[in-house]
C-alpha cells in the first residue's frame, strides 16, 4: 500500500474549478489506489488585499512516494498549471498544493513542514478536510479535524 495523505487544494484565478479537478486528476499518478475528494467550497482571501475569491477543496490517498517526492510532485503541478517557482507568499494563484498530513510523520525542515503548520487554524483547509476525515486527528493536535472546523 502506502502512507495515508491529505493535500490541500486552492484556486482564485481563471477557472478556478476547472483548475481543482485539473490538479486532482494530476495528483492520480502519486495515488497508490483511489482518491477521496472533499466537495468544492468557495472562500475569502486572507491577508490578501483585494483579490478573487477562492475555491478550495482536500483530497486523501495512499501513496509510495517519500514526502519529498510528494512535494516535487506537487510544485511540478503547480508550475506547469501556471503558478510561477518563486511565487510571493499571500498572492493569486492558479493552483496552490500543499501537504497537510503524511501519514502520523512530523516534518521540520527549511523546504518542508509537515504537518502543514497552520492546516489546524484555516477554515479553508479544514472544512474541506472534515468532509472526507472528520475524525483526524493531526500530528501535534489534540482534538479531531471536525472538532478543529467547528472551532474556526
Amino acid at each position: 500500500m502506502g502512507t495515508r495523505v491529505f493535500v490541500a487544494l486552492g484556486s482564485n484565478l481563471g477557472d478556478r474549478e476547472g483548475h481543482i479537478h485539473e490538479a486532482i486528476g494530476r495528483l492520480r499518478e502519486a495515488a497508490a489506489g483511489p482518491i477521496e475528494v472533499s466537495g468544492l467550497h468557495v472562500t475569502k482571501p486572507e491577508h490578501m488585499g483585494d483579490v478573487p475569491d477562492f475555491v478550495n477543496a482536500a483530497v486523501a490517498f495512499e501513496t509510495a512516494l517519500s514526502p519529498r517526492e510528494l512535494l516535487a510532485l506537487l510544485q511540478r503541478i503547480e508550475v506547469e498549471m501556471g503558478r510561477p517557482a518563486g511565487h510571493a507568499r499571500n498572492t493569486s494563484r492558479t493552483i496552490d498544493l500543499d501537504i497537510i498530513c503524511y501519514g502520523n510523520e512530523r516534518i521540520d525542515t527549511p523546504d518542508l513542514v509537515v504537518p502543514h503548520p497552520k492546516a489546524h487554524e484555516r477554515a479553508f483547509v479544514l472544512a474541506p478536510l472534515a468532509e472526507i476525515a472528520p475524525d483526524l486527528v493531526m500530528p501535534g493536535q489534540r482534538v479531531t479535524v471536525r472538532d478543529l472546523a467547528d472551532r474556526t
